[in-house]
């Protein structure tokens, strides 16, 4: 068993609340707050438009370093982009602060063979000293980092640096609770993120979680059947590549014609040694290698947009998220980048059945109404999952498949009695959406049933009776409502295909099919949505949609840049979603555990760069045009664009991802045929970039949001090249909106009265 969790505890600074007089000019367009560290040097910009109040203008700048004085002034701008001068200097020092430091991210625990084998990430944290780690066996987590449990080390920090320890010498079978307390300089420690594992018995092989002592299958283990290629195949190749260079080369030393003998009077000086054979080919391998795209060298792509071409509707299907925001700051961030749906899924298990039914006809609502008013309140719908199986419920003869929790033994057991697990379903949906009126659409049953933790005991004909028995319940509560699944890890791991002939066979119900999808290359999506779409033709499902109701690069992605490159992932991603044809993608977190994979902190704040991405999306305009000019290889590697408008705005998505690659481009981005709106006006053009240096929290922990990073005012025209640099796993927005007339260069009159608060 392999468990991951990541609880980060930060203590931001203080805010600063600037207001100032409303400039009254009619053609007013906002204004922009300046500041930083030295009176009149104001490094730091903000654009924030008119406010939230146009008459009485005020903003927040948020998460400001304790113990500075930070100096502020605003400036206004017009529908032009004229912009006026300084307003009135305002100064706010902030007293140092005590804090704890941060945590270390991606806390990771391996079994092997009594042992475990524990990583993790240390922080940025400049308090970061170091972290402490302790453990128990007795069935909780050591709460006290000085006397709770054993002590397994003090580890020095090194910021952003990965680190390893084996713990070995542990009893087979026994599960060890892991606490990490990090700490600083002066000995303060915060609370502990925690991991389980138990070791095995014997050299078996780790296939992620097992069916016992776990909390919820998530993807961690693909079935070999359709996995794509990871790093051990590419290891493969790589070793046959070389002895076929090597074979290569000594026939070249023995030449046969021509161009065998100038190749062997270069190479003879060179290998005359039979031991410098495999020397001469791994530097032919690496000079073969320097030309693949992943290389270092800049590159340059041209993107051609034409805004007249439309090619209808953009459907933000990539806008999807697992995990219910719970307070109003999350549920803020979830709407503002205009989440559709969001799956129950990762919420510590509340929303569950074996939560929710605490005996035979009884019922805790508490929690899961909860969830789903956080979800309504955010303006998304929610995507519910049904299962686990509640203790009274489970068929007890297949043992204990959950440990780790004993008010829960048998949450992954089948259940006693298909009737009464039917009326289960059917009385959660009837509360749902018949008493709370939730308008619930799509219900889907289980998760993953063919594989790891959430691994239906009778294999794929006892998960289609779960699934006909569940699909009954939902129609009978609510015949609007549509059901599906099979939820499972991978699509070709035989439970999709299978769940689909079933109820074709069987007149069950089958509105929607969903499975995972865990690759850091985007291209292998389009064969995998037409190999579903071609089932479900061939079963007379042609209108079912295609949901992935978990998606991520990979599970853990845990390398320095991780966070970095799952944020460039994503853009791709959404555009192979509007190629393939797939109805809806839900990303793996909304806040992290494991701290990769999430968009937000806790509470909301901060941002991670993968919600930058999605930022930059949501900002895209309503209908597709044409674009053309796409670099982009059969894994979805290299530079591509989502181009789109509207009667006021015409936006270009550029990105380069490279996965692992490193090489870097200048994107040449044409528009041609901008709106008739545009005509005799100026072009106002703002980009937003997210990089490793740019809207990205790991680089600075205070300029998360995303960053704008030009706004130029153009001559009129009815098109026009913007060249813009994308290092590897960069995305950036280009928004083109109408200005004033060309004639109008009368800056407004700068804001006064600033204050600061």
């Amino acid at each position: 068993m392999m468990m991951l969790i990541c609880t980060n505890s930060f203590v931001f600074a203080a805010d600063a609340v600037l207001s100032w007089d409303p400039n009254t000019e009619p053609d007013l367009a906002g204004y922009k707050v300046y500041y930083g560290t030295v009176s009149g040097a104001h490094t730091q910009v903000i654009s924030v438009g008119l406010t939230s109040t146009p008459t009485a203008p005020q903003y927040t700048v948020s998460n400001l370093n304790s113990g500075t004085t930070y100096y502020f002034s605003v400036t206004s701008f017009d529908s032009s982009s004229n912009e006026s001068g300084f307003s009135n200097e305002v100064s706010k020092t902030f007293p140092a602060e005590a804090t704890t430091p941060m945590d270390i991210t991606d806390f990771i625990v391996v079994p092997g063979k009594g042992q475990i084998s524990l990583s993790w990430n240390d922080p940025s944290d400049p308090n970061y000293a170091g972290v402490r780690i302790r453990v128990r066996t007795d069935g909780t987590y050591p709460t006290d980092p000085n006397n709770d449990g054993d002590l397994v080390g003090d580890f020095p920090g090194e910021p952003l640096q990965s680190k390893s320890y084996v713990h070995s010498d542990l009893k087979a079978g026994t599960a060890y609770y892991y606490s990490a307390f990090s700490q600083d300089s002066s000995g303060n420690f915060t609370p502990a993120v925690h991991a389980t594992a138990t070791p095995l018995a014997s050299d078996q092989p780790n296939r992620g979680l097992s069916s016992q002592n776990i909390s919820g299958g998530c993807g961690m283990v693909r079935p070999g059947n359709g996995k794509p290629p990871g790093p051990g195949q590419a290891a493969d190749i790589m070793a046959l590549l070389v002895l076929i260079l090597v074979t290569l080369v000594r026939k070249w030393t023995r030449p046969k014609n021509f161009i065998q003998w100038v190749a062997a009077s270069f190479l003879n000086p060179v290998l005359k040694f039979h031991g410098i054979y495999f020397l001469g080919a791994f530097l032919f391998t690496t000079a073969f290698l320097s030309l693949y795209p992943n290389g270092a060298e800049a590159q340059t792509a041209n993107i051609t947009v034409d805004a007249a071409a439309g090619q209808g509707t953009l459907v933000q299907h990539s806008l999807n998220i697992n995990q219910d925001p719970t307070v109003a700051r999350e549920q803020q961030r979830v709407a503002d980048v205009g989440m559709r749906m969001i799956r129950n899924h990762t919420q510590t298990d509340i929303t569950n059945l074996e939560y929710v039914s605490t005996a035979e006809g009884q019922y805790d609502w508490t929690s899961l109404d909860a969830s789903m008013d956080s979800v309504i309140a955010s303006g998304a719908k929610p995507y519910f999952r049904l299962g686990y199986m509640p203790d009274w419920l489970a068929d007890k003869s297949y043992g204990i498949t959950n440990s780790s929790d004993p008010n829960h033994l048998y949450k992954f057991n089948p259940p006693s009695d298909f009737a009464k697990w039917q009326q289960l379903v059917y009385d959660v949906v009837y509360h749902l959406n018949v008493v709370k009126k939730y308008g619930i659409t799509f219900f889907t049953v289980w998760n993953e049933p063919d594989c790891c933790g959430s691994l239906y005991l009778t294999g794929q004909s006892g998960y289609f009776q779960l699934y006909k028995y569940a699909a009954q319940g939902v129609k009978s509560a609510d015949p609007s409502a549509k059901v599906g699944g099979p939820v499972a890890s991978w699509l070709t791991s035989g439970f999709t295909q299978g769940l689909i002939t079933y109820c074709a066979a069987n007149s069950v119900p089958l509105d929607f099919i969903d499975f995972h999808w865990y690759d850091p290359s985007p291209g292998t999506l389009a064969p995998l949505l037409s190999t579903a779409r071609t089932w479900l033709n061939g079963a007379g499902f042609s209108t079912a949609p295609i949901f992935v109701s978990e998606w991520n690069g990979s599970y853990t992605w845990t390398d320095s840049g991780a966070v970095t490159r799952q944020a460039g992932h994503i853009a791709p991603v959404a555009y192979y979603l509007t190629e393939a044809g797939a109805d809806g993608f839900f990303w793996r977190l909304l806040r992290p555990s494991p701290s990769t994979s999430g968009i937000i902190q806790n509470g909301g704040d901060p941002v991670y760069p993968q919600y930058n991405t999605y930022k930059m999306i949501s900002m895209l305009a309503s209908t597709r045009v044409s674009t053309t000019g796409l670099q982009m290889d059969s894994n979805g590697l290299g530079v591509g664009a989502i181009s789109s408008m509207d009667a006021g705005k015409v936006t270009v998505l550029i990105w380069n991802y490279q996965n692992t690659g490193t090489s870097a481009f200048t994107v040449n981005v044409t528009v041609n045929n901008l709106p008739s709106s545009f005509s005799g006006k100026s072009i106002q053009l703002a980009r937003y970039l997210m990089d490793a240096t740019h809207s990205n929290y790991t680089y600075s922990t205070s300029n998360y949001e995303l960053e704008q990073v030009e706004n130029l005012t153009l001559s009129p025209a009815s098109s026009l090249t913007k060249s813009v640099g994308l290092p590897a796993s960069a995305v950036s927005l280009i928004a083109l909106t109408p200005g004033g007339t060309a004639s109008d260069t009368t800056p407004p009159a700068p804001p006064t009265g600033l204050t600061v608060k």
